[in-house]
């Protein structure tokens, strides 16, 4: 799956424009996308590949909830009461929260310690994370627009993560994710 380069605003969530408002037909279509590259060229100048990561907004968010709850395995595994595997299941699925409860990811040494119970600072965690692992291809900044433009300025605050460790927080995460499918 790839984004659309010549029609952005189909890739973009809608608060990436300005005015911040959803595209309703063919003409505001056209004109958000060029609106989009105009304000950002980088999007039509980078070289997309396929992308594995789940391409649905509302999917996407929820896989990046499953990346921060991933950096936060031990945590998720040792300290979940009854409420709050509630909310996880709702931000993440009980299929995954039962996989992340029953197998460490390989390689964490470190845990990283995260609100399970607040959804918006979870997917921004997340889609920091994931934009930490697509940075050497390029990808950040389709993914970071991919979400409503809060989310993506909430993230930068997670930006100074370890390349390698967000790697494996999202390889460990589609690996779940494919589980499912």
């Amino acid at each position: 799956m790839r984004p659309d380069i010549l029609l952005p605003a189909l890739w973009v969530h809608w608060s990436w424009l300005s005015p911040p408002r959803p595209a309703r037909d063919e003409r505001a279509l056209r004109e958000a996308s060029v609106q989009l590259i105009r304000a950002y060229p980088h999007l039509v100048t980078q070289h997309v590949p396929s992308l594995l990561i789940p391409r649905g907004r509302p999917a996407f968010a929820r896989f990046c909830r499953l990346v921060a709850a991933t950096a936060a395995g031990n945590q998720v595994r040792r300290r979940v009461s009854p409420q709050d595997r509630r909310q996880l299941v709702a931000h993440i699925g009980g299929g995954f929260l039962d996989q992340l409860q029953l197998r460490l990811p390989q390689g964490f040494d470190a845990d990283d310690t995260i609100d399970l119970s607040d959804r918006f600072g979870l997917t921004a965690q997340g889609l920091a994370r994931v934009r930490r692992a697509q940075h050497q291809r390029g990808l950040d900044a389709w993914w970071s627009m991919r979400l409503p433009r809060a989310l993506s300025e909430a993230s930068h605050a997670f930006l100074a993560l370890d390349c390698l460790h967000a790697r494996a927080c999202v390889a460990s995460a589609l690996g779940l994710w494919r589980s499912r499918c």
